[in-house]
């Protein structure tokens, strides 16, 4: 995703998951309340706009995107 917000720009890359074992841990708590597991069609509704975005985007078969470029 080609992404920019009024401070910068940049590029931010997602990854699918297929197979995951073990414990997923916050390594930036300072930044990062809470991580937990969500099923595609039961996110929470504090999603940051732009990873809905990616996730949308990702279900609907498209590889990029741009965001905050209106």
């Amino acid at each position: 995703m080609h992404r920019k917000n009024p401070d910068r720009e940049g590029i931010d890359y997602f990854f699918v998951a297929k197979q995951w074992s073990g414990e997923i841990k916050n390594m930036e708590p300072n930044k990062c309340d809470l991580l937990e597991w969500f099923d595609l069609d039961d996110l929470p509704h504090n999603i940051i706009p732009y990873v809905k975005e990616a996730i949308i985007k990702y279900i609907e078969g498209i590889k990029f995107t741009s965001f905050g470029w209106e």
